[in-house]
């Protein structure tokens, strides 16, 4: 250390010689020292530890005389500093050498601990690890066995052809409600993102749409124009007015609409509401297609493209299902234009569809009462009596269907009492699927005011 110490003073420059006795020539008597001017001592030593700071040291090298100082002598190419200089420099030195020794020492630490068991590492990295953690292996192990069983993305599918193709896989918790993107049947969320490992057996809850929420559509028939166009708006329908000729119906009264009163339509969607123009001119009249054989839709279209109103309904038959077999007007045969025609439309099954369906009642409903299941027309389909107090416990009823395709039903509650009705609830069913939702806002206060006076 001592010889080092020698050969670095041999290097030193007169200049720096004299910038060391210039800076610390009042450093016995406390002088206060500058952070540029430790800089630029720091500087010259770390220079010769290996440490460029060339930038600073030239800086500095340009303001510095080659003047002699009294306090500094040059002897055999010896630099003398004075007891200030000595002091300063040597601090210099070892603050350098503290600093150097610390990081090779914490490199030496560094490169002597092992690399922790278990831990990931980059492909082409190698490691001195040989113990791993089993734990990771079991897991990956685990992985593997299931790596076949990824969750679907099954949004957007049809729920009949998920149940048929992951029958036996998945157990199915679906629920219902309506959607203005997806259509009726179609699948908008599902609970278990896609790409999750699952087993087989796990259950998957789904959300499938009922399709755009829909409203009965009133019967304004026989009401002024006016009256009828603001008991379609009441129903949130978008009223679109078309007058046509009539031999019945005075003029400015409304006749029907199109879909017609008591059918569902799609809140906001447009409902043509058919106004008598009276008896003024003749009647346009349309020539009727034959669409027996067509498939729904297509026999649909074709028929309101010739200017009637459509009807349809399902029938039991061996057809495909979907195929017209029937229409209430034969082929080529006159009717005034938009008049009204009912097509038939196949269910391709021969049998109808039993089906059992219960419907809570509240604990503490008291007296008799006809509970009537009407069909979207109105028509009361199925009826019974009973009495709340003779029900127990857990009050319910149920009702044993039979059907094809889908269906609504509306649940009509009547006191024998007092005979006052309420619409309590309604069932969307679907015999197809043997399923049967029903609207969980049930009408529950209105028909615990029918209970009988005490």
């Amino acid at each position: 250390m001592k010889r080092e110490n020698e050969e670095m003073k041999l290097d030193l420059s007169v200049q720096d010689a004299e910038l060391f006795e210039d800076t610390f020539a009042g450093f016995e008597e406390n002088a206060e020292v500058t952070d540029a001017e430790k800089k630029r001592v720091l500087s010259s030593v770390m220079r010769k530890a290996g440490f460029e700071m060339n930038e600073i040291i030239n800086e500095k090298r340009k303001n510095i005389t080659a003047s002699k100082t009294d306090d500094t002598e040059v002897r055999r190419g010896r630099i003398q500093v004075k007891r200030g200089g000595i002091i300063a420099a040597c601090i210099a030195v070892l603050t350098v050498g503290v600093v150097t020794a610390g990081m090779l020492h914490m490199n030496n630490i560094n490169a002597d601990i092992p690399e922790p068991a278990g831990q990931p590492t980059v492909e082409g990295q190698s490691t001195d690890a040989e113990d791993t953690d089993t734990s990771d292996d079991e897991y990956t192990d685990t992985m593997d066995d299931n790596a076949e069983n990824i969750m679907p993305d099954l949004v957007g599918r049809k729920l009949t052809d998920v149940l048929a193709e992951y029958d036996g896989k998945l157990s199915f918790d679906v629920g219902y409600d309506y959607n203005t993107e997806y259509e009726e049947g179609i699948i908008f969320g599902q609970y278990t993102p896609a790409g999750t490992p699952f087993k087989e057996g796990d259950s998957l809850e789904l959300k499938v749409s009922k399709g755009k929420m829909k409203e009965i559509i009133p019967d304004v028939s026989g009401s002024e124009r006016e009256v009828a166009e603001s008991l379609l708006y009441a129903a949130r329908f978008n009223p679109v007015v078309k007058e046509i000729y009539d031999e019945e119906v005075p003029e400015g009264i409304a006749i029907k609409t199109d879909p017609p009163a008591g059918t569902e339509a799609a809140v906001e969607s447009k409902i043509t509401l058919f106004i008598s123009s009276g008896k003024t001119g003749e009647p346009e009249t349309v020539t009727v297609p034959d669409v027996v054989g067509m498939k729904k839709d297509e026999a649909m279209l074709l028929l309101k493209e010739s200017g009637l109103c459509v009807r349809s309904k399902w029938v039991l038959g061996s057809e495909e299902k979907g195929t017209v077999v029937k229409q209430s007007a034969e082929p080529d045969t006159t009717l005034n234009k938009y008049n009204d025609i009912t097509i038939c439309v196949s269910e391709g099954v021969t049998e109808p569809v039993k089906l059992t369906i219960s419907t809570p009642l509240p604990a503490d409903l008291h007296g008799t009462y006809r509970i009537d299941l009407c069909d979207g027309d109105g028509t009361v389909k199925y009826t019974k009596s009973v009495n709340a107090d003779e029900l127990g416990e857990v009050k319910a009823f149920d009702f044993d269907l039979e059907g094809i395709g889908a269906e609504k039903f509306t649940i009509v509650i009547t006191s024998d009492e007092t005979d006052k009705s309420v619409i309590y609830g309604e069932y969307a069913v679907d015999f197809t699927n043997k399923t049967a939702d029903m609207d969980q806002n049930l009408n529950i206060a209105d028909l615990l005011a029918l209970n009988p006076a005490e």
